[in-house]
Order: structure tokens, then C-alpha cells, then sequence
């Protein structure tokens, strides 16, 4: 896991060529704009755009199964 921001100026060190390659793209994209699913970013690597669904936790009930 990468704890980073991309626009941080020094995000890049350390890290492999591939993954900085992949950083530089995504800071090409408008991400709020992207629809939910598959987006290939080359011919090995791929992000999957998410929209959670979140609810109060009162209208969530536990049920305990053995």
C-alpha cells in the first residue's frame, strides 16, 4: 500500500518506474469524472471505479449464525 498524495512533489522517490508511470496518468484524469467499472491504464494494469453504498448502522441488523 502507497500512503501518498500524487501532487505532493516528491511522491515518486522510491518508488519502481512502472508505478510512477501510472501515478503520471492518473493525474492526467479527472477521477470524479470516471464511471463505475473497469478502466485499463495499459495492456497490464487496470483500476476498478467504486461507488460505496453506505447506510446508518441502526438500520443494519446482526445476525450471528453457526
Amino acid at each position: 500500500m502507497i500512503i501518498s498524495s500524487l501532487t505532493s512533489p516528491n511522491f515518486k522517490v522510491g518508488l519502481p518506474k512502472v508505478i510512477t508511470e501510472v501515478c503520471d496518468y492518473l493525474n492526467t484524469l479527472d477521477l470524479n469524472a470516471l464511471e463505475n467499472g473497469r478502466h485499463d491504464i495499459n495492456d497490464q494494469i487496470y483500476m476498478n471505479v467504486m461507488e460505496p453504498e453506505t447506510a446508518e448502522p441502526s438500520s443494519k441488523k446482526s445476525r450471528i449464525t453457526s
